[in-house]
């Protein structure tokens, strides 16, 4: 799920809002997270030292010289990374198919609002994708078991018309 926790009209470094988002999530699911996937701009020897203190591991290029990685921890690296592109892809989703790129509005609540709503429709549309494809699956067992007594009754007809006496007709003398 898409959330806004902060909008703001001013200039403002990012990296500084990474531990509040932190305990914002420890807070709305009892919980710190595994794992953080961000943009560089976060990865500060601050907030390093912050994720390593909760045990979270970080997303993000380790500080120092680059070491030998062996294929696994390459390929496990390289899966990280595609989950954040996915992450980054609904940003882009929001900005061209739903216009939060073309936001109109001049007053700072109305933008706020306009946001919000985007954002809520992204989520309203992945839950009901979430819950058809659900249904659907459900479903599949029973269109499976209903395919199979189709094709039965199918081949019995078929079988009582191909075995079943001629019918004789009587010719108009």
């Amino acid at each position: 799920m898409a959330r806004v926790d902060q909008i703001d009209f001013n200039a403002f470094n990012e990296s500084q809002g990474l531990q509040a988002q932190i305990e914002a999530y420890k807070t709305l699911y009892g919980y710190y997270p595994a794992l953080v996937l961000a943009d560089k701009i976060y990865w500060t020897r601050a907030n390093r030292k912050y994720l390593k203190a909760r045990n979270i591991e970080i997303g993000g290029v380790p500080l120092g010289r680059k070491t030998e990685q062996s294929k696994y921890e390459w390929e496990r690296q390289r899966k990280r990374n595609n989950k954040r592109s996915a992450i980054e892809g609904k940003f882009g989703q929001a900005k061209s198919k739903y216009g939060l790129d073309d936001v109109m509005n001049r007053l700072p609540e109305t933008i706020k609002a306009e946001i919000h709503l985007t954002f809520l429709s992204l989520n309203l549309i992945k839950m009901v994708k979430t819950a058809l494809f659900s249904l659907f699956s459900t479903l599949q067992g029973d269109v499976k078991w209903l395919r199979a007594q189709l094709k039965r009754i199918i081949i019995d007809f078929e079988t009582y018309i191909l075995n079943r006496p001629p019918i004789i007709t009587k010719r108009a003398s």
